[in-house]
């Protein structure tokens, strides 16, 4: 009988728990600040931090962890962050990557619109392409994700 009423617990708990994982497709998400917990600004180092991931009504919903190689720019004086990031929503993940300017303010970041290449994925998101731009909605920052996805997790 415990058996029983742990499976039907599980079972219930389950769709609830997926229910925050987005489809493949367009959405967005809403991104708090970016907490760096290690690394520099100097040419050559790497950075490394996360951000709590929120619906529109404010319900956290996964963790984005993000690792920033800062390099030298294209022009004499100009620093470029080339970025691996994942976005995990209840154990599946999105995969991209890019390189852009690194702003004058970096706590504005990513309130400037940035594009990066989604590359990959696992679970719900198996086989991700993409992008995703990063941007201020509804006075927020927000990432929106076009991704297409090859199979079935």
């Amino acid at each position: 009988m415990r058996f029983l009423t742990v499976l039907l617990l599980v079972s219930h708990a389950l769709p609830a728990a997926a229910e925050n994982t987005p489809e493949c497709g367009q959405f967005s998400v809403y991104l708090e600040d970016l907490k760096i917990t290690s690394g520099g600004d100097s040419f050559g180092v790497v950075a490394v931090g996360h951000v709590t991931v929120f619906n529109e009504v404010g319900q956290v919903i996964g963790m984005q962890d993000v690792t920033t190689l800062i390099a030298p720019g294209a022009s004499e004086g100009e620093t470029q962050l080339i970025v691996n990031a994942y976005l995990t929503i209840d154990a599946n993940q999105l995969v991209y990557y890019g390189s852009y300017p690194a702003p004058d303010q970096p706590d504005t970041v990513p309130h400037f619109e940035t594009q990066l290449a989604v590359v990959g994925g696992t679970g719900v998101f198996k086989g991700a392409s993409g992008q995703v731009k990063f941007l201020k909605k509804d006075d927020k920052r927000a990432a929106e994700f076009d991704v297409t996805c090859s199979g079935k997790p």
